[in-house]
């Protein structure tokens, strides 16, 4: 029962609260329309009672056509159809428009206008003045078919602002005509899902805490027009439904405390109509769900969300039929008590489906509504008091049965409330802290994360403390979990003890998965807070150290000494910042990857040298305390030479990179480069050398010069030793590394086919198999040792690599060379052997198959001479000694059997050679027969064929053909043969012969079929000739009359029967396809002859009769391009005057007066004036068609000066069209008169209306009647 009537936890209880808050708003409007439906008469008053409301709106002619309004209709249902709420994202829910999307019914289309904007402002005006009506409303008509048929009705009210309403359609049903679903709109698709992996992953909006992560996509299907209008209504009568199930509820709670009879009685009549109209929509949901069960294509989700609300609304109406019932045996307390448990205990039992993966949002729907619902529980309970104290409800005594029916009922609704509450709470905190941790999850870092730049660590350093300091989820989960421990703390007493241990395994999990993200949390944090700081240090330090070295490199050059040294006192900063930004730099090597990490490391070593440069010079400056030129030539050679030094050696340590080709060719070319520079440099060093000799009697700066002249030489000497033997490395390394890659896909190819030859099962069915098989062995064992030696060499390179390298130099080739190498390992295990067995195989095979083709060709040679049968006795025995070894080797059941058969047939056919002369014979006499017949048929056709002649129609084919081929006796000959082999048959045969003879009668019968067959093909020939004569004569017909009918159409002017001309043109042009196919046809009979005989003269004449036919039809499609102008001449002749006399009659329609002396008589001109303009304008697209056709006709020159030239047309269109204009120019004036007088009668009819009141309001008052009079002077004023 509760899981019939409980509402689906998917269901969007957030739009069915937004509809609940806007129910009067938007079933006031509704309740009119019912009541116009209900009751003509009053309809008509409520009519004119409308109109002063709506005094003051002008109403517009329309100037549009009947198709626009259908556009704006079908927007309009698109606009209002009802949408899916978009849960668990940042966009606003589409729920929150739905109310103010009305459904249009016959009363608001009345007050609409062309002005769309004034819809809602008219809407609520209605509901305003119609709110006090809401407790007198008749729902006994509100199905789709109902409303339909009762605004059409009411389009005779109010003619004029019908074409506004849309026919009269209210706008929550779909039209069939036109209308296009929004459901099968694009926007319905799937939406793309993003997924986040480490930093680079997009994480899903944590911001919105209702976030959930079901799939809400719908799956639409094609279904019949029959079943989508029955499923249109049901889902708009559902809709309508829960509004006046609303506000029957009111109507049930008035009724309970008042005593009007005639409410109770209409809320019971309400209720009845009501009632009547749920079987019925019964009923449709039973067809359609017929429709579903055959797999038609109901849609899915629509279709669960319309039954789940008819669940509800039929578990709605039990309860409102329970609670009418209390009411009639008398109301008051007990009957809401009654009404209140009923739904109380469904509601309960719709909590019996909760499940973990209900969505956060329906959870806390529930919630609300549960705490909504639960509200008043001490009210009821002082209820039950009241009728377990007192024993009566209100003046009527209730039996002690009920009360304690009513006070057990409610101590189990109070008890299990709050046992929901908690297990909603539960399930509720549940899905948010399996949500916190998924996000949590997502947010950490991964364990070997590594980042391409600066900006790709800031954005996760940023990312994490925005979420998890400013969003504090981690606070969020933490109370998460505790409101989750209180509530199962809470339940735990309702829980089984299965239950108990579930949530207890759950909560565990929850706790050490907390404890983990918290540690990871705290992880990530440091270190991308470590990484924030030194990326921070070192652009610090490169921001302060970069412009101070270019200050004191200009300084050291330019500047005075004192300067220098004011400046210098920097130095100290300067090297700390360089220190501190080496520092990060090897941290941040770790946490990082690409081509940053190289940069970085040039950058510092760049910063370095220049530190060391400049200090260096700096110290010699203020000891020698003045510039020496010497001294300055001698700095920029020992800078230039220490540029030199500081490159070669980076290029020395330079890690060798093998993984990239090119990277290693980079590298020997830069040693290369660097070895033809180093001897260049010697002498850069002897004068370094000489230079700095002649600088050292300073002996300030002595000792300076000398450790940069030792320094120098040291590393100049240590390069002449390592660059040669880094460059000697790099060279080997790239001929190992080329050794290495230089064909080993090529090996790796091989050894990846071998060894999938080598996985083919040895079990062979037959010979070509086996061959085959040999040959691919063969071919692959070709260059088993070629590879085999470089798979040698290629595993000795890769020794010699990782010994130069190391374990890690083969990082990157260890993983297809393993490969590789694991498949060799197969190949040298398995490939000899296999090779060897396929080979014996083949070799003793082969020999088994020659021996059989010798055997066979012995048996069907003619010589019987003794050798033959020698040497037939040796290859049996050869044959039988072959198939005994291959039926133990071949592996296969089926292939030695196909051994053993082969072998048997081989024999046995060469025993029966030595009796198969015997019926030789008949094989002789059989070609003899076939040679004479066959030569009679070549004669007589020779003598058919010169018979002929031209091959006129008048020719005898059947007198030809029984002198000639008919006189060839081919049936006598064969009969007679026949009965020589039955003879033959009725003597005794030996059995070893029977065979044979079988054989030749099989012979014989093939012959038989072949004289057979050369008789019919003749009689064929026959057939055809005849044919193709028929079928030439009738071509030759219609060519004729196709002739005939091109000469007509030349004179066709002068001819006054143009019709007879034309269908005569017609006919011939229907059978041209069909003609064209006799041509085909009459090829089909020529191919045919020619292959049975020669005939010299037809293929000329077919050539004759394909040329005739298709210069014929040249000229007949020339004709037909020219008939669609001559056809279009003689429609305008035609069309040209109708239309002439309707603008003539049309300007005569327009002269004529019009009757404006009421409101009436202008609303019947109107319409009259609107059928008109539909008129012209259905008659405009005919009209624009003949003006245009008179045109181009003119243009082409074929119009006469008789005819109806196109400007005469179109000047007399253009006239009728200003007419119109003016016409309805006059009757928007005669509306805005009328209107304008109605709106003033009205006022004054206000003001009397007031006065009346304010002159009875004197005389009921006591007093001074003066003061009263000027009072009501005033107010009157």
């Amino acid at each position: 029962m509760a899981e019939k009537y409980a509402p689906n936890p998917k269901d969007s209880l957030a739009e069915s609260k937004v509809l609940a808050q806007n129910a009067m708003e938007v079933s006031n409007p509704l309740v009119e329309a019912r009541k116009s439906c209900i009751n003509p008469s009053q309809n008509a008053k409520r009519n004119k009672s409308n109109s002063s409301s709506s005094v003051g709106k002008k109403p517009k002619l329309s100037t549009e056509a009947p198709v626009q309004s259908v556009k704006r209709k079908t927007k309009t249902q698109q606009d209002i159809s009802p949408k899916k709420p978009n849960i668990g994202t940042n966009e606003p829910s589409k729920t929150q428009s739905l109310p103010t999307k009305k459904a249009s019914t016959s009363m608001q289309s009345k007050d609409l206008s062309m002005n769309q904007g004034n819809l809602r402002p008219n809407i609520r005006k209605q509901t305003k003045r119609t709110r006090p009506l809401s407790t007198e409303i008749s729902l006994s008509s509100t199905s789709p078919a109902v409303l339909r048929n009762q605004a059409g009705k009411m389009a005779k009210v109010k003619g004029s602002s019908l074409r506004h309403s849309w026919h009269g359609m209210p706008s929550g049903l779909r039209s069939t005509h036109g209308s296009v679903d929004p459901r099968r709109t694009p926007q319905r698709q799937q939406k793309a899902k993003f997924v986040r992996k480490g930093v680079a992953k997009t994480l899903r909006d944590y911001e919105d805490e209702d976030f959930h992560s079901e799939d809400e996509t719908e799956i639409l299907d094609l279904f019949p027009n029959e079943t989508r209008i029955l499923f249109d209504g049901l889902t708009l009568w559902l809709e309508m439904a829960e509004k006046r199930l609303d506000l029957m509820e009111r109507d049930f709670d008035e009724g309970s405390t008042s005593d009007d009879e005639r409410l109770v009685q209409r809320t019971k009549k309400t209720f009845q109509v009501f009632k009547e109209e749920t079987r019925l929509q019964e009923f449709k949901l039973t067809m359609i769900r017929q429709t579903c069960d055959t797999a038609i294509g109901i849609p899915g989700e629509d279709y669960r969300i319309a039954i789940r609300k008819w669940e509800v609304i039929k578990r709605k109406v039990t309860i409102h039929e329970q609670r009418l019932t209390l009411m009639s045996q008398g109301g008051g307390n007990l009957s809401r008590l009654y009404y209140w448990l009923n739904e109380a205990e469904a509601l309960l039992e719709s909590y019996e489906d909760v499940q973990e993966n209900d969505g956060i949002t329906s959870l806390k729907c529930r919630m609300e509504r549960h705490k909504d619902f639960f509200q008043i529980l001490d009210e009821k309970r002082h209820v039950v008091q009241e009728l377990r104290q007192h024993g009566t409800d209100g003046n009527t005594n209730v039996g002690e049965g009920v009360i304690w029916d009513v006070t057990q009922r409610f101590q189990t609704v109070e008890k299990s409330s709050q046992t929901a509450a908690d297990k909603l709470s539960m399930e509720y905190y549940r899905n948010k802290v399996g949500q916190c941790l998924e996000l949590c999850q997502e947010q950490l870092l991964d364990d070997n994360l590594k980042f391409t730049s600066q900006l790709q660590a800031e954005d996760a350093f940023n990312q994490h403390l925005k979420f998890f300091h400013d969003k504090k989820y981690i606070k969020k989960l933490s109370a998460y979990c505790k409101k989750l421990k209180d509530a199962v703390e809470k339940c735990r007493a309702a829980m089984s003890e299965e239950e108990q241990n579930n949530i207890n395994q759950y909560l565990q999990n929850v706790s050490k998965q907390f404890e983990e993200i918290l540690q990871r949390m705290q992880a990530d944090e440091q270190k991308l807070e470590h990484i924030h700081r030194c990326w921070s240090e070192y652009n610090h330090a490169v921001e302060l150290s970069q412009p101070w070295l270019v200050e004191a490199e200009r300084l050291l050059k330019q500047g005075e000494i004192e300067r220098c040294k004011d400046y210098f006192m920097d130095l100290e900063d300067a090297q700390h910042d360089v220190t501190k930004a080496t520092d990060a730099i090897k941290f941040l090597k770790r946490h990082s990857c690409g081509t940053v990490i190289v940069t970085l490391e040039q950058q510092v070593a760049m910063l370095d040298r220049r530190l060391r440069r400049v200090t260096r010079r700096y110290t010699r400056l203020v000891k020698s305390k003045h510039r020496d030129p010497k001294l300055e030539k001698y700095e920029c050679c020992v800078d230039e030479m220490m540029d030199w030094l500081d490159q070669s050696e980076l290029a020395v340590n330079d890690e060798v990179d093998i993984e990239r080709l090119e990277r290693l060719q980079q590298q020997v070319c830069t040693c290369e480069a660097l070895l033809d520079e180093l001897n260049n440099h010697v002498d850069g060093v002897e004068t370094i050398n000489e230079v700095g000799k002649t600088l050292m009697h300073d002996k300030n700066i002595a000792s300076s010069i000398k450790g940069t002249i030792l320094n120098v030489n040291r590393r100049f000497d240590k390069l002449k030793t390592t660059l040669p033997q880094k460059h000697k490395k790099l060279k080997q390394l790239q001929r190992l590394v080329h050794n290495v890659t230089s064909g080993l896909d090529e090996t790796g190819t091989w050894a990846e086919q071998t060894a999938k030859l080598l996985e083919k099962n040895l079990l062979f069915e037959n010979f070509e198999e086996v061959k085959n098989l040999h040959v691919q062995y063969e071919t692959q064992m070709v260059d088993y040792k070629k590879h085999a030696d470089k798979m040698k060499a290629k595993n000795n390179t890769c020794s010699q690599i990782e010994n130069i390298l190391g374990e890690e130099g083969l990082q990157s080739y260890k993983e297809e060379i393993g490969r590789i190498n694991e498949r060799w390992k197969v190949v040298q295990e398995h490939a000899e052997t296999q090779h060897a067995k396929v080979g014996h195989v083949y070799v003793t095979w082969e020999r088994f198959e020659n021996a059989l083709v010798r055997l066979r060709g012995i048996s069907q040679s003619s010589n019987e001479d003794e050798s033959c049968l020698t040497e037939g006795e040796s290859l049996c025995k050869e044959i039988l000694q072959s198939k005994e070894e291959l039926c133990s080797i071949v592996g296969s059941e089926f292939g030695a059997k196909s051994v053993e058969g082969n072998a048997v047939c081989a024999i046995e056919e060469w025993k029966r050679v030595s009796v198969s002369q015997k019926v030789q014979k008949l094989d002789k006499e059989t070609e003899n027969i076939r040679d004479h017949v066959l030569k009679a048929f070549k004669t007589a056709c020779f003598d058919f064929v010169s018979q002929l002649g031209s091959l006129d129609e008048n020719v005898d084919l059947d007198g030809i053909y029984e002198r000639t081929l008919a006189t060839v006796c081919c049936q006598a000959r064969i009969d007679e043969f026949d009965t020589h082999m039955n003879e033959e048959n009725e003597n005794e045969i030996k059995d070893e012969v029977k065979e044979y003879y079988e054989q030749t009668r099989t012979k014989w019968q093939t012959v038989k079929e072949q004289l057979l067959g050369e008789k019919a093909n003749y009689a064929k020939l026959r057939e055809d000739l005849v044919g193709y004569i028929e079928k030439e004569s009738d071509l030759n017909g219609w060519i004729g009359k196709a002739e005939d009918v091109c000469e007509h159409i030349k004179d066709i002017e002068q001819d006054g029967n143009t019709e007879e001309v034309f269908e005569a043109f017609e006919t011939v042009s229907q059978e041209l396809e069909n003609k064209t196919t006799i041509l085909e046809e009459i090829a089909c009979h020529k191919s045919e002859i020619l292959a049975i005989v020669e005939i010299p003269f037809l293929t000329d004449r077919y050539q004759a009769l394909t040329e005739r036919t298709l210069s014929t039809k040249n000229k007949f499609e020339a004709t037909k391009k020219r008939l669609p102008v001559l056809k279009q001449y003689f429609i305008h002749r035609d069309t040209s005057k109708g239309l002439v006399e309707w603008l003539t009659e049309m300007n005569a329609l327009f002269q004529e007066p019009f009757n404006v002396d009421s409101l009436e008589n202008l609303e019947r001109e109107i319409e009259a004036h609107s059928a008109t303009k539909v008129a012209l304008q259905d008659r405009s697209k005919a009209l624009e068609g003949t003006v245009a056709n008179a045109k181009a006709l003119e243009e082409a020159g074929t119009l006469s000066e008789t005819d109806m030239k196109g400007s005469v047309m179109e000047d007399m269109w253009n006239s009728v069209q200003e007419s119109l204009s003016k016409r309805t120019q006059e009757l928007e004036e005669c509306v805005c008169l009328w209107t304008s007088y109605e709106e003033n009668m009205l006022h004054v009819m206000s003001c009397l209306t007031k006065g009346e009141m304010l002159l009875a309001e004197v005389k009921s008052s006591q007093g001074n009647t003066k003061d009263v009079l000027e009072n009501l002077l005033e107010q009157v004023e």
